[in-house]
């Protein structure tokens, strides 16, 4: 779950959204597993607080699955 990807690095909702330059909304949307984000948000995010781009795309696949 991408909320529990965020936890593990510390990261809070509003710093990926300033990050990303998108709302708050949409980003608590990815956490609830409502939607995801593009693939140029992955790259950012993965670069910006080196995360591997992998462990972001299975965080969503997770929620697939459950």
């Amino acid at each position: 779950m991408f909320y529990n990807l965020l936890k593990k690095y510390n990261i809070t909702q509003v710093k990926i959204a300033e990050c990303l330059r998108v709302s708050q909304q949409s980003v608590s949307k990815w956490c609830k597993g409502k939607c995801e984000p593009s693939l140029s948000s992955v790259i950012k995010i993965s670069e910006t607080y080196n995360i591997p781009i992998e462990e972001i795309v299975l965080a969503f696949k997770k929620d697939e699955v459950a």
